[in-house]
């Protein structure tokens, strides 16, 4: 289990520094004159809705495959 921890918390760390990921939120504060605050709350909503999106996905997939199997073993 510390192995699954160690490893999820490390992709998280290197897949946040894409500056696809932080690039966008930067230049958006930047031209609209965002005060740090704001900036911080907006990029923690996107954190949030990331990471929820992708947990959506991922459970939709693991529905889908446990329904496959079910099928294919009748």
């Amino acid at each position: 289990m510390h192995v699954l921890i160690v490893s999820a918390v490390s992709v998280a760390f290197f897949h946040s520094l894409a500056p696809d990921h932080w690039l966008p939120f930067v230049a958006l504060a930047k031209g609209s004159r965002w005060p740090m605050r704001k900036l911080g709350w907006i990029t923690t909503l996107a954190g949030i809705g990331h990471v929820a999106s992708s947990l959506l996905l991922g459970l939709m997939l693991l529905w889908g495959e446990i329904i496959l199997f079910k099928i294919s073993t009748l």
